[in-house]
């Protein structure tokens, strides 16, 4: 099993999409919530096992994505049995505005 952690940064982009999504739709809040913690969960399974993030801002480290809810993703990192969940983004916005 992997070691799974937050970025702070990471984690207040997710609390930020959860506060806004709470004032429109309770359900889309619980889907969210529930995709972001089934993604953690499988984090800590297999990390390996998911697509290749490109960045320009960090074009040396290997980073991977996994999609959760409709429109968000996590980017992260491997390092021997620990995984860090650098950003949390959405995809509707572009890799520049996500990593601001």
């Amino acid at each position: 099993m992997y070691n799974v952690t937050i970025d702070d940064r990471a984690m207040r982009k997710f609390e930020n999409a959860v506060e806004f999504l709470s004032r429109v739709s309770e359900s889309a809040t619980d889907n969210l919530i529930h995709s972001f913690l089934s993604s953690l969960n499988q984090l800590q399974e297999h990390p390996t096992g998911y697509a290749y993030y490109t960045s320009n801002e960090y074009p040396d480290i290997e980073m991977h994505k996994i999609l959760f809810s409709r429109w968000h993703r996590l980017v992260f990192t491997v390092a021997d049995d620990a995984v860090h969940v650098f950003d949390v983004q959405d995809c509707r916005q572009s890799d520049e505005m996500n990593l601001a």
